[in-house]
């Protein structure tokens, strides 16, 4: 995908110090957090210890301008240790939770008699 920001005179929409925002030609906004290269995280970076991770990437959020909140957690089941934990935007919302008990209507419906395979 390629990003388009000569929507706005070849310069990007938005100056401010936290981020930019580009948009695509399909007018999706794009917002990309500006700060130094060593703040920002990056795929292999590896920590010693879980809390060395999540105030990592506290620090990076409120240098970039956004909250963070703890979210999935997974956990081993023989020995309890944290396989992995998610921490996400404060602002991004909740997963929705799926109602596994409800009713089927019965109108007009005819229940047909299943075969058994014993």
């Amino acid at each position: 995908m390629e990003l388009n920001d000569t929507q706005s005179g070849g310069a990007p929409t938005d100056k401010s110090q936290h981020h930019q925002l580009l948009i695509s030609p399909g007018g999706t906004k794009y917002w990309i957090p500006q700060c130094e290269d060593a703040l920002k995280p990056h795929n292999g970076q590896r920590f010693r210890a879980l809390s060395e991770a999540v105030e990592f990437y506290q620090l990076y959020a409120s240098t970039v301008g956004f909250d963070v909140r703890h979210s999935t957690l997974v956990k081993a089941q023989r020995d309890k240790t944290i396989l992995w934990k998610y921490l996400v935007c404060s602002r991004e919302g909740y997963k929705q939770r799926v109602n596994t008990c409800q009713p089927v209507p019965t109108e007009n419906r005819v229940r047909r008699r299943r075969v058994s395979n014993r």
